[in-house]
Parts: C-alpha cells; sequence; structure tokens
C-alpha cells in the first residue's frame, strides 16, 4: 500500500494522481472493486454502465486541504424485479452517499464540537482547513447517537442566566460524570421538583 492510500485511511480506494495547485491538494482516486451491491435489492452487478465524479473534502495533510476527485461508478441491476435499473457504488467506511465531506472530517467535526463552543468550534475547524458553521456544528452533534442512561447518585443544582439580571433558569449536573442533565426554565422550586 503506498502513502496516499495510508494517509486517507481506507484500502476501498486507490490513488491514482496527486496535483498541488492553488494552496491545496487534489487526490484523483477510483475505487479497487470492480463489482457493487445493489442498495435496494441486494444483488452484485459485474456490469458497468458508466462513472461519474465526486468532490468530497477529506482532512488537511497539514496546513493543505483535501479535496478528493473521486470516480464512482454506476452499474446495471441484473434484478428484473428491482426497481433500479442502475445505481452508484457505495463507500460506505469511507463517504456517505450524497455527502460533501468524508466520514473522518464529519467525525471530527463532531468531536471539536462536542467539546467547545460552536462559536469557538468553528474558527477551530477553520484552522483544521474543514470550516463548518456553527449551525452546522450544531445539526452534527444532534446525529451522534444519544449517550447510556446512568442513574444519577450526585445531582448539582445552579441558576443560569438566560439574559444577566433579567432571566433566570435552572441547570441539572450530573456531578460524578460532569454532564448536564437538564435546563428548566426558571428557578423556582415547583419547578425544581417536578
Amino acid at each position: 500500500m503506498d502513502i496516499p492510500n495510508l494517509l486517507l485511511n481506507t484500502n476501498q480506494l486507490y490513488v491514482q494522481n496527486i496535483e498541488i495547485k492553488k494552496g491545496e491538494i487534489k487526490l484523483e482516486a477510483e475505487s479497487t472493486n470492480c463489482a457493487a451491491c445493489c442498495p435496494a435489492c441486494g444483488q452484485e452487478s459485474f456490469s458497468i454502465h458508466s462513472s461519474y465524479l465526486r468532490y468530497p473534502i477529506d482532512l488537511a495533510w497539514g496546513e493543505w486541504p483535501v479535496i478528493l476527485w473521486l470516480k464512482v461508478k454506476r452499474f446495471f441491476c441484473k434484478n428484473t424485479i428491482c426497481p433500479k435499473r442502475t445505481f452508484a457504488e457505495r463507500f460506505p467506511d469511507f463517504v456517505d452517499p450524497y455527502a460533501r465531506k468524508t466520514k473522518r472530517v464529519i467525525q471530527k467535526q463532531q468531536r471539536i464540537g462536542v467539546n467547545v463552543a460552536s462559536c469557538v468550534a468553528e474558527q477551530l475547524l477553520e484552522l483544521e482547513q474543514i470550516g463548518a458553521s456553527d449551525t452546522t456544528i450544531n445539526r452534527l452533534i444532534r446525529t451522534l447517537p444519544s449517550q447510556d442512561v446512568h442513574p444519577i447518585r450526585v445531582l448539582g443544582v445552579d441558576d443560569w442566566a438566560k439574559r444577566k439580571g433579567q432571566r433566570y433558569g435552572t441547570i441539572l449536573v450530573d456531578l460524578e460524570r460532569r454532564q448536564i442533565v437538564d435546563l428548566l426554565e426558571d428557578r423556582t422550586a415547583d419547578t425544581l421538583a417536578k
């Protein structure tokens, strides 16, 4: 295996050409498979219909952003009862269908977004050459699977300001796991008791 394929961290793709120009790295890659399974019926096909290019963004190499020129093959589905006549090959370990970013980019954006505020994450990701808006970061965080629910043994209760000096709410924190459990709309005893 050569260095570009090691840096992409996948054996599904073969890098054919690397171009460095205008402050970015362009990787021309295509699948190592000569067959694919139809996503509708699951039947394997070796009959190639055509191909097209996708341009997902991958993690930067140093300070250079990486754009993939990914050649995707379209196959004929030979199953006569399948609603699809043709289908595009999939790269489930590397990039989702229709995605404009590789899974590695999305995972890094989620990791940074979970650990810092979304506006700070936006600035950090810009330095990583995989920028995303704070709204996108919040959307990516909401797609993460929910964590396992554990019984809370030590609950911290405090107030927090929605608007400094005017409106306050109550925050509940699991002190052992250092995680926010809930945000309440006000700081009355009745709301906390419920």
